[in-house]
């Protein structure tokens, strides 16, 4: 009589470094071993909490690999520095992957060029490292095959995450070397067009996503405030470059200086200080720096009749208005939660339609602040 023997699997995308598992993350990795899976990948996403690192520290402790990347969702938190956080951690072989990447043109939470420019720089940036890239597209398949083609991403190789694309996308990303996978989505029974997709994929380039019980009970997201000090850096030092230009300006003394996170203008009188605003607010609007997360204190009067101006950046949503977020969302009916979690706000609810309801209704309402939506799972 022979004896069934256990399947041999290997979970290539999970996400157990996320808090909901803190009670009991060991009793899961247990259970799955029993279970047959002989390795799982901690998929790392850089976010405004730093994902990726609780992710690299969590496949540290557990003896499990780990990626990182700019998931599409939060591609505007792109940085010079995040860049070279990644390029080290590849180069350092903390991680065997750069994902989750990619572009997502149904949710947007990021602008599309701006998820355009964190796709492109980070399969550029897998190339360098040499390592294979786990990409996210939703409604964008022609322009993730093409950029894939360009960015030479064969060359690593890497797999199509989550797939809902159609039969030409999955025929470019095979002719790259890529692996396909599909979620619980293809046995949806009006998922026709993804399950011919399916029927297509050899074998032996084809992976499953499974998403726990526990993930798919309930998403999330974070309603932030913050402001990208590089592109404020930016903005200064193109404004400067118009001042010191300006007839109007010339021999004003008129300046633009950040000390720390605070910018402070300077001109001979309150007159020019003006035009120095407006020259500044002209470059942030440029550089995508909205307007409202910039405070403009009240004119000051300094040494030999100059004056001075001191700009405070938002960093974070004040508690008032985090309870008028929270009271707006409960206003809703809708069947979410909201929560003040120290500076931001914590949106959570099984049904995602709603969230997006959500994350609509505060776009829509001007409560005085810029707002960011991040963190979504």
């Amino acid at each position: 009589m022979t004896v069934p023997t256990k399947p041999r699997l290997i979970d290539s995308h999970c996400h157990i470094d996320m808090p909901q598992f803190d009670a009991d993350r060991e009793a899961v990795l247990a259970r799955a071993h029993e279970a047959g899976v002989e390795t799982m990948l901690i998929v790392g996403g850089v976010d405004t909490e730093a994902g990726h690192r609780r992710a690299l520290r969590v496949a540290a402790e557990l003896g499990l690999p780990c990626s990182a990347g700019l998931h599409p969702h939060e591609a505007k938190l792109a940085t010079e520095a995040v860049y070279d956080e990644l390029r080290g951690l590849g180069r350092g072989g903390r991680i065997v992957a750069v994902g989750e990447i990619g572009l997502d043109f149904h949710y947007d939470h990021s602008p599309r060029p701006v998820q355009r420019e964190a796709f492109r720089r980070q399969v550029r940036l897998a190339r360098e490292v040499g390592l294979p890239v786990i990409v996210h597209t939703r409604e964008a398949d022609e322009e993730t095959a093409a950029l894939l083609e360009e960015e030479g991403a064969g060359e690593v190789g890497g797999v199509i995450h989550c797939f809902t694309g159609g039969q030409e996308l999955a025929r470019r990303a095979l002719a790259l070397g890529f692996y396909i996978s599909f979620s619980g989505i293809v046995a949806f029974p009006r998922a026709e067009g993804i399950q011919a997709v399916a029927k297509e994929v050899p074998l032996d380039r084809l992976l499953l996503y499974l998403k726990t019980y526990r993930s798919m009970a309930e998403s999330s997201f974070d309603v932030v405030s913050s402001v990208d000090l590089q592109e404020v850096k930016n903005a200064i030092a193109q404004a400067m470059k118009e001042i010191v230009t300006r007839f109007d300006l010339k021999g004003t003394g008129s300046d633009v200086t950040l000390q720390g996170e605070e910018i402070v203008l300077s001109s001979s009188d309150e007159f020019k200080l003006k035009a120095v605003r407006d020259v500044l607010e002209g470059r942030l609007v440029k550089r995508n720096v909205p307007l409202k997360a910039l405070t403009f204190g009240t004119v000051e009067k300094a040494l030999g009749g100059t004056a001075r101006q001191k700009v405070s950046l938002q960093k974070g949503i004040p508690s008032e208005k985090a309870r008028e977020v929270v009271k707006l969302i409960k206003g809703t009916k809708l069947k979410v939660q909201a929560a003040i979690q120290g500076d931001q706000v914590r949106v959570s609810g099984k049904n995602r339609d709603d969230l997006q309801a959500v994350i609509r209704l505060l776009k829509e309402t001007d409560l005085g602040i810029d707002m960011q939506f991040t963190n979504y799972r």
